[in-house]
């Protein structure tokens, strides 16, 4: 009876060490799973921390809540990812929202909570939304701004200066703010930027009508106005392969 008595004992230390042992290791895999976790967030906060230099601008104030109708971004209003050269450094993977109305390229701080809008002057050029803007201004013959290079050719470039403008209106004697897309067309041609806002202003500066319109109505363009981008864009490729 003693030795049986003796056995369950010792048995039941036995369950309680494997127990304790099983538990002890559950709680180190524990222990290294959140290490882990520490180790990858401190990891991604010191490599956003090394691109410092992008959030050297002010504190960017979000007015859209003034709005009735529209937004001032281009897009999207929601931050998406892209690149952008700034103060001579290139940034990647950093989110981003493009102001049409103020024309402020704006970014997400790394804490997550800020926007910060960044010094215009020190912004070379940036992509968002598989976009590529660039800042041109008076040495370009240009108003100082972001443009879009939306076509890049042999001898012909096309650039989109793309705004926003709030106009006001009286609705039920309040005064209601709307917001209105205003976009201006240049066509790089022999080292000059030309402005270009009409069908008939293009072909002056492309030349060689009759293709121009061929080339329109091989794409199904028939109204101008209707799908003015498009149309440009159309009328600058068809131009640059016959040069």
């Amino acid at each position: 009876m003693m030795l049986f008595s003796l056995r369950c004992c010792f048995l039941g230390i036995s369950i309680l060490l494997s127990a304790g042992g099983a538990y002890l290791v559950a709680q180190d895999q524990a222990d290294i799973t959140e290490r882990q976790q520490d180790l990858l967030y401190k990891k991604w906060y010191d490599s956003q921390k090394n691109q410092s230099g992008i959030y050297n601008g002010r504190h960017y104030v979000d007015y859209t809540r003034l709005l009735k109708e529209g937004h001032v971004f281009f897009d999207s209003t929601a931050t998406v990812p892209g690149a952008v050269r700034y103060n001579q450094v290139t940034h990647d993977n950093i989110p981003m929202l493009l102001d049409l109305v103020a024309e402020e390229l704006i970014v997400q701080h790394f804490n997550g909570v800020f926007l910060i809008q960044l010094v215009k002057d020190k912004v070379e050029w940036f992509e968002i939304n598989g976009h590529y803007f660039e800042h041109l201004g008076a040495e370009d013959g240009l108003s100082p701004g972001f443009y879009d290079k939306v076509y890049e050719g042999n001898a012909l470039k096309l650039y989109v200066r793309r705004r926003k403008l709030i106009h006001e209106e009286i609705e039920h004697m309040q005064v209601q703010k709307i917001v209105l897309p205003e976009d201006r067309y240049y066509i790089h041609k022999d080292g000059e930027f030309h402005l270009v806002r009409s069908k008939a202003s293009v072909m002056k500066l492309l030349g060689n009508k009759k293709r121009l319109g061929e080339a329109l109505r091989a794409h199904k363009i028939q109204k101008f106005r209707a799908h003015r981008e498009r149309a440009i864009k159309t009328m600058v490729e068809a131009s640059d392969t016959w040069r």
